[in-house]
């Protein structure tokens, strides 16, 4: 789907028939919350996104729902092939909340507490946010491979920024581990 020509849907298909969904960005940030969930089973998150995005409307083919839902939330875009290599997030729209609103609120004017915004659109600015706004800065701090070519000093600043920016690791004790083992073994 093209957002300039076709739009941003407000309803999704299931073998044929039209679902309302719930298309404010919020639902979106909720829905990429329940699926980073690690204490939830896969099924359970496929039966929230369906409340969530469909207000409990009754679905005969839940599989094809699930489909379409993980569609709208990709923005109608094929799903990216992830590198072997796991990294680590640069970003997080729950503790980001707060460079994500104020970068909304400086570059588009935009109230993200107050604007109801689909999430298409959402995520279109959210893409396009400059380089100059303080949360792209964080993101790029936490992005930075520090490596040899680097001064010393390049080396100091950005290893303090990235302490000063660093997520919650949200790893359980087991990923850890592995991503230890991986480190010392590869």
């Amino acid at each position: 789907m093209n957002l300039l020509i076709d739009g941003a849907p407000k309803e999704i298909y299931v073998d044929s028939l039209k679902y309302k969904i719930n298309y404010d960005f919020r639902y979106g940030l909720l829905f990429e919350e329940l699926m980073n969930d690690k204490t939830i089973s896969d099924s359970e998150k496929f039966t929230l996104a369906i409340k969530l995005y469909l207000d409990n409307q009754y679905v005969e083919n839940y599989e094809e729902a699930i489909t379409q839902i993980f569609n709208f939330y990709l923005c109608g875009e094929k799903p990216r092939k992830t590198k072997k290599k796991k990294e680590n997030p640069v970003f997080s729209y729950e503790e980001d909340a707060e460079l994500i609103f104020a970068a909304f609120k400086e570059v588009y004017n935009i109230d993200l507490v107050e604007d109801k915004i689909h999430w298409w659109k959402f995520r279109a600015l959210f893409d396009a946010l400059p380089d100059t706004c303080q949360f792209r800065k964080v993101v790029g701090y936490r992005a930075i491979e520090i490596n040899q070519n680097m001064t010393d000093s390049q080396k100091k600043f950005y290893k303090e920024m990235k302490k000063i920016y660093a997520l919650e690791d949200k790893r359980t004790l087991e990923e850890k581990e592995a991503d230890f083992a991986n480190a010392l073994f590869g």
